[in-house]
């Protein structure tokens, strides 16, 4: 084969690249008759066939969630064209961690019920009463139908074990550990090995005599100064989600924090999740904490105990 052919072949294909990253780059315009936003690519060419009312751009996966008549779908520029159908209320943001192969998934939902996608495909059919992604990477999903939970690996498209536990607390991505309660009582399972009850998951928690408090409440006449002085940081610290403020949504997240004997926060946890990243954004406020408690006392003895605590996400605020 004559090396200039070579050389032609290898301009071909690095044109045809460049014209998807080129396409890849543009950009939703207002169009000023259709009253719509279109597609523009950044050479200035618009697509009026791709109109929408609203249009996000996803960074993590490069592709946009767009919506008509507050139905969503997904668009991908460099297919030019609708990778999911206008079809969903609401899809999330595509989360995963990055520098990985694997497609990232969002969250989708058709009426009351939950599905996961891809930027490209269906993973799960929305026929799930709730979905969380869970794991350090963000590949693994708790998915709930009734009043059970699962476990579900979007990389390779099967369960985890069934869907019969009551909850799943944490899961371990490396060894497959989980901790679940199951059937009532809380304790462990892997792979390999079947489900085991720890004794130490188990023990109640006490009614203190007098409640856990942040360190810098420690002489406080006030019994609310833990509670007023969350509630100041957390205002200062978390930002209202984009996708949560484009989407309408409004309410509650309430988080548990356990604090043991020495006044360390063991685990944190959402109790109630609020889609749209608002969820999220009050476990970074959490992550963020990092003054010591003075611990609960229960006859005069310190006592491990858990702190409620809910951040309001509203948008009359």
């Amino acid at each position: 084969m004559k090396p200039n052919f070579i050389l032609s072949i290898f301009l071909i294909l690095i044109l045809l690249l460049s014209s998807q990253v080129l396409f890849a780059q543009g950009s939703f315009v207002k169009h000023p008759k259709l009253d719509k936003l279109i597609f523009q690519n950044n050479k200035g060419k618009q697509f009026k066939k791709l109109a929408f009312d609203k249009a996000e751009y996803d960074e993590r996966e490069g592709c946009w969630r767009v919506a008509i008549d507050e139905k969503w779908g997904i668009f991908k520029p460099s297919w030019k064209e609708l990778s999911h159908p206008i079809e969903y209320d609401y899809i999330g943001p595509f989360v995963g961690q990055k520098g990985y192969i694997k497609s990232a998934t969002a969250i989708c939902k058709k009426g009351d019920q939950y599905g996961v996608i891809t930027d490209y495909r269906v993973i799960l059919e929305p026929e799930y009463d709730k979905i969380e992604h869970i794991g350090k990477t963000k590949y693994y999903l708790k998915i709930k139908k009734g009043n059970l939970w699962g476990l579900y690996d979007a990389d390779q498209q099967n369960k985890i074990g069934g869907i019969e536990y009551d909850e799943i607390k944490s899961f371990d991505e490396e060894t497959g550990l989980r901790v679940v309660k199951y059937q009532g009582e809380w304790g462990t399972t892997s792979y390999k090995e079947p489900f085991k009850v720890d004794p130490s998951m188990n023990v109640p928690y006490e009614k203190p005599d007098v409640l856990a408090k942040l360190a810098s409440c420690k002489d406080a006449t006030d019994e609310s100064c833990t509670e007023k002085t969350l509630k100041q940081r957390s205002a200062a610290f978390i930002q209202y989600p984009k996708l949560a403020k484009d989407n309408g949504i409004e309410g509650i997240v309430i988080a548990q924090l356990n604090i043991d004997e020495n006044g360390k926060i063991v685990e944190s946890y959402i109790k109630r999740a609020l889609p749209g990243g608002c969820s999220e954004e009050v476990e970074r406020f959490i992550a963020s904490l990092k003054e010591k408690w003075i611990p609960a006392y229960k006859d005069g003895k310190a006592i491990k105990s858990k702190v409620l605590f809910p951040v309001r996400f509203n948008l009359s605020d």
